[in-house]
């Protein structure tokens, strides 16, 4: 790789430290890390009866950028067996929206998570900028983003180490783990645990944290 590239892949990393936004999670991983020495992903929400046939609807706007946001879907769709994402073609019907926005933000993802008056999901707003500090993010980039904040409306929080959950993202932890799959299944528990012998109603994580180190 030249010069030029390697800055450019400098840059590129240094783009999207930080920039990762989820509501009160910061806190909760800077307690994380220095109370606890251990890999800590947290479990944030539960979908409810939405998750019944276990998918989960998705609807993007702007259909110039459907090139990275379908590379998103399509590696948690890989790694997840019991949950699939769905794109459909009513916003009215979709689960999760995704919009991209064009001014420069503070952070290039974030994630809103809209709960009912159990506490359960009904509807999460990811919100991908494409600018960030007068620059062009690349679709790479992008990709990966929004990889992350896939993860939080599937019901995880932040991590403490450097997995795809860690709030701090480069290309370097751009694999979804084996820790957070089950993390996954561990906060939707109630539809998603294997050889369910009878329907279970559904019931928010018990657990708030997965160690990821064992």
């Amino acid at each position: 790789m030249n010069r030029k590239g390697n800055f450019n892949a400098v840059l590129n990393v240094i783009i999207v430290v930080a920039i990762l936004s989820y509501p009160g999670s910061f806190l909760e991983t800077n307690n994380l890390t220095r109370e606890n020495s251990k890999n800590i992903l947290q479990i944030c929400c539960t979908w409810g009866e939405k998750l019944n046939d276990g998918i989960l609807t998705y609807y993007v706007p702007d259909k110039e950028k459907d090139n990275f946001i379908k590379r998103s879907f399509d590696e948690w769709n890989s790694k997840l067996e019991n949950v699939k994402f769905m794109k459909v073609q009513d916003a009215s019907n979709a689960d999760v929206l995704v919009f991209i926005e064009y001014k420069n933000e503070k952070t290039v993802g974030q994630t809103k998570s809209v709960l009912d008056n159990k506490g359960f999901i009904k509807k999460v707003r990811i919100y991908i900028s494409i600018n960030f500090n007068e620059k062009r993010i690349n679709d790479d980039t992008l990709s990966l983003v929004l990889e992350h904040e896939l993860g939080h409306a599937l019901g995880l929080g932040h991590s403490n180490f450097h997995d795809l959950m860690n709030p701090i993202v480069n290309y370097q932890n751009n694999i979804i783990s084996n820790c957070e799959i089950d993390a996954v299944l561990l906060a939707n528990n109630w539809k998603l645990v294997k050889n369910l012998q009878e329907p279970e109603l559904p019931k928010l994580p018990m657990e708030k944290t997965v160690d990821c180190a064992q």
